[in-house]
């Protein structure tokens, strides 16, 4: 069970920049491509 949680993670997209910012990264995707990336405080 420790390999299943060391290996799993959730996706989550939103356009919500409140509840992005609950996730451990976020990427910003502009037209189609990345323009940035970074991890968020925890």
């Amino acid at each position: 069970m420790n390999l299943f949680n060391e290996l799993s993670r959730i996706i989550m997209i939103t356009h919500e920049t409140k509840i992005a910012a609950h996730a451990g990264r976020m990427v910003k995707i502009l037209d189609g491509v990345i323009s940035e990336g970074e991890l968020a405080d925890a």
